[in-house]
């Protein structure tokens, strides 16, 4: 259970991170109790908590979010909570509620912000005893936050706040134990220099990628974002010199990435 709260706190953080926030704010609606539906009782995931009503509710919640009912989801995940305040897991579906569906497909300001206050309530109740491989949770958290915060102030054109936050989650990843597969699966590295070259910062990026590539030789997705840099720095020599060992690390894939993080996918 405490494997399946970090994983689902980091899809939540993932797809924040990806969301474009609109201009628009949410209109305020009339506050709706909470209600339990007949017919909406035959799911059960069993959790840590040890109340059985706020399981009942957080239940529920599950399959209000998995039939799209997400504002109905959103009560319930919120009547568990309040039930039990030591269960971490309906804030996760809060989160996750407030995000993207296929009825809604883009995020209110308003919304963004209610998701992810109930992220940092997710967070906020992981014990320091739990731990993803060989690394404390609540070490490695913070790596997932700067990446999130990094990636939406680098969309909202804060670009110095961006990048800043963005070295902070590296010096928490480096910080980490080592460990095989790391606690931290998304390169923070790989963000950063991506997001540097979509901002022309091509010699900042090179030494992004330098970095990456002395901690992990011939990684492909560096490797690439290496050539890049220098492409666009006009050492096309270097870059070609780098291309056999790019085409080795991609010889097997399917896609073939166009820049070192789908969160500036770049130019093919």
């Amino acid at each position: 259970m405490k494997r399946v709260l970090f994983i689902s706190v980091m899809i939540v953080l993932a797809a924040l991170a990806g969301c474009q926030k609109a201009d628009t704010s949410d209109a305020k609606q009339e506050t709706v109790e909470a209600r339990l539906f007949d017919g909406v009782d035959r799911y059960h995931r069993p959790t840590s908590s040890s109340s059985e009503e706020a399981q009942r509710w957080f239940d529920q919640g599950m399959q209000l979010l998995y039939g799209f009912n997400h504002d109905e989801a959103i009560r319930s995940f919120e009547k568990a909570a309040a039930l039990d305040p030591e269960f971490a897991l309906p804030w996760w579906g809060i989160a996750y509620s407030h995000g993207i569906n296929i009825n809604d497909p883009e995020m209110t300001e308003e919304r963004w912000k209610a998701a992810q206050a109930a992220v940092d309530e997710a967070i906020a109740q992981v014990p320091e005893d739990w731990w993803i491989f060989n690394n404390k949770v609540y070490q490695v958290l913070p790596i997932a936050q700067a990446m999130l915060s990094g990636e939406l102030d680098f969309r909202e054109g804060k670009l110095d706040e961006a990048f800043a936050t963005l070295r902070e989650g590296i010096a928490a990843e480096d910080a980490l134990v080592y460990d095989e597969p790391p606690g931290w699966m998304l390169p923070v590295r790989h963000s950063l220099g991506a997001l540097l070259m979509d901002a022309n910062r091509y010699a900042e990026a090179e030494e992004v990628y330098r970095e990456d590539q002395r901690r992990n030789p011939g990684n492909g997705w560096s490797l690439l974002g290496l050539i890049q840099a220098l492409d666009m720095q006009g050492r096309i020599k270097e870059a070609k010199a780098l291309a056999p060992g790019l085409r080795s690390a991609f010889a097997r894939a399917d896609v073939k990435p166009t820049s070192s993080c789908f969160c500036a996918p770049g130019k093919a």
